[in-house]
């Protein structure tokens, strides 16, 4: 599965933008990305120029090519409170979804912790952390070949966000998943590639994009504490560390340099 967009332009947003995306696997989107996530599902056809989802080629949408582009593409936004509806969560999971497995839909709930009774309830009941969690799973069972999630982060605590982790690395397997976050930790640890909407331009360095001060500070994130730790340190007391996603990993590096 490959996304295109051929010299696209979208209101005062995006001019003549080219990006092509070929590869399965994890790429964080840096500005403009619910814009983005729209003209690849087809939400919007107020634009100019190609878009390519596959073999699906639109240069504006209607009804057929939308439904073409959604066999392979799910898209879970960020008013994500709004997209259950069904009369208990079973249904909401099941719902477009073509041979859902019931075992693997029950191995996601453990995963995220939840009790397979969540499913008799209906979405009304749930907080907006296990809403999140929901659409989560019910992305991750589809067969969708490409993935979007605008601010994937919110709603999550500390330790779905680290199951969340694991399961995209697991899933990017066969995916491409195309999210954004205003959690820089969670980006440095779960990306594979950065999508700057400015250029187009697909940055396979994350350490690069995430040591960029002036970059973060214009898209709104903080330096992630790794890598903020990781300078004090060269700074402080001249060990230079290599690049690591995970704090452990880091800690371990700094006590083998002291007890040296």
């Amino acid at each position: 599965m490959e996304i295109k967009l051929v010299n696209v332009s979208y209101k005062d947003i995006f001019k003549n933008l080219n990006l092509t995306i070929k590869d399965n696997g994890v790429y964080s989107v840096l500005g403009y990305s619910c814009e983005l996530f729209n003209l690849i599902y087809g939400l919007d056809k107020n634009f100019t120029g190609e878009i390519c989802i596959g073999r699906n080629k639109f240069t504006n949408v209607n009804k057929r090519e939308i439904n073409n582009i959604r066999k392979n593409v799910l898209y879970l936004t960020e008013d994500y409170e709004n997209e259950l509806f069904n009369i208990n969560i079973f249904e909401d999971i099941k719902y477009g979804i073509h041979n859902v497995s019931e075992a693997k839909m029950y191995e996601f709930l453990k995963n995220f912790g939840l009790d397979n009774q969540i499913l008799k309830k209906s979405y009304l009941s749930l907080s907006s952390g296990e809403k999140k969690k929901i659409l989560l799973i019910k992305a991750f069972i589809s067969d969708a070949k490409i993935l979007l999630f605008d601010d994937i982060t919110s709603g999550l605590d500390d330790k779905t966000i680290d199951t969340l982790v694991k399961l995209l690395k697991r899933e990017k397997k066969n995916r491409i998943i195309l999210m954004s976050s205003v959690d820089s930790n969670f980006l440095l640890s779960s990306s594979d590639n950065f999508i700057l909407m400015d250029s187009g331009e697909i940055i396979c360095d994350k350490y690069q994009i995430l040591s960029d001060k002036n970059l973060l500070n214009k898209m709104e994130l903080n330096e992630p504490s790794i890598l903020f730790f990781k300078d004090k340190v060269l700074k402080k007391k001249g060990i230079k560390l290599v690049n690591r996603d995970n704090v452990n990993d880091l800690l371990k590096d700094v006590y083998r340099n002291v007890s040296r």
